[in-house]
């Protein structure tokens, strides 16, 4: 049976035999105008099918990533966004910095000879204006204005590895950087990064270390 992939606007639209599922469907198309709360309290259990990780992660009781037919990992949005089981579900649920690296004494220490890999979210950088202890200096690239949060894209200032880094800043901090402009430096620190070990293939926790050093 093939269905056509225009919006259906009633059950009537839909072919006879697929009209017992028509709430199913409609708040698949509409999810919008009806809302998690109102599916809740219809009590219609909705398989979804999405590209959208943002819409996945807000409607889902439980979440099943594939990649190629193949199941990556499957559990609730807070556990695949918070413990993801390899690279590809932590860089298909949202933006990510990468960088090839090792740990040293608790440190990220960039290295593209690494096999390894050093994995930190946009929201998860700290800019400042004066350099403290253990900070990267970094030239600011771009800025996008996205109402509450800023996006900003910069380039480390290590010509040998050409590495970007994309920062979501919160728009009261980055308004107290609002006197920094494209092509200025400003210095970049973390507090969180999680780091793949491509002999184990896991993932291990970084909490609380405010140093990054990196190889030239």
């Amino acid at each position: 049976m093939t269905i056509t992939s225009g919006p259906v606007e009633s059950p009537q639209e839909l072919p006879c035999g697929l009209r017992h599922f028509s709430k199913l469907l409609i708040i698949m198309r509409r999810r919008e105008e009806v809302g998690l709360d109102l599916q809740r309290k219809l009590g219609i259990t909705t398989i979804m099918v999405t590209h959208d990780q943002e819409e996945a992660l807000e409607i889902s009781d439980r979440i099943i990533i594939l990649n190629h037919g193949r199941i990556e990992q499957a559990g609730s949005p807070d556990e695949v966004y918070d413990t993801p089981e390899n690279p590809f579900v932590f860089s298909f649920l949202g933006h990510v910095n990468i960088f090839r690296g090792r740990v040293d004494d608790g440190f990220a220490v960039l290295d593209e000879k690494s096999p390894d890999q050093i994995f930190i979210r946009p929201h998860e950088i700290r800019l400042s204006l004066r350099r403290h202890q253990g900070d990267v200096p970094a030239v600011i690239r771009s800025s996008r204005n996205l109402g509450f949060h800023t996006v900003v894209s910069l380039e480390l200032e290590n010509e040998d590895s050409g590495s970007y880094v994309t920062a979501d800043l919160d728009r009261a901090v980055w308004l107290k950087l609002r006197e920094s402009a494209v092509n200025d430096t400003v210095y970049l620190n973390f507090a969180h990064f999680k780091f793949y070990s491509e002999q184990t293939k896991k993932f291990s926790d970084y909490e609380l270390k405010t140093e990054w050093s990196y190889t030239i």
